[in-house]
């Protein structure tokens, strides 16, 4: 992978849109879809992208239990409150 698609891939996973992307990768819309159609840049693209959702979801894992404990205890404090 040549320097400019390594930094379209890294463009493509920090924005919102591929126009975005390119932009933030300095290269035209127009090669980023001609990166996009390469099957080796496409393969490093949807493993970078499957890594991103994996760390995502373990982080997601990781908070709920937090704060399904949070939400219960205001819960019991809204139906018990205090005097």
């Amino acid at each position: 992978m040549t320097p400019k698609q390594q930094k379209a891939l890294l463009a493509l996973l920090t924005h919102p849109t591929k126009e975005q992307a390119a932009a933030a990768a300095g290269i035209t819309p127009k090669t980023l879809r001609s990166y996009l159609a390469d099957p080796a840049f496409r393969a490093e693209y949807r493993e970078a992208f499957s890594s991103l959702v994996e760390d995502a979801t373990r982080q997601a894992q990781q908070a709920i239990a937090p704060a399904l404990s949070t939400l219960l205890l205001v819960h019991i404090t809204y139906l018990f409150p205090t005097p």
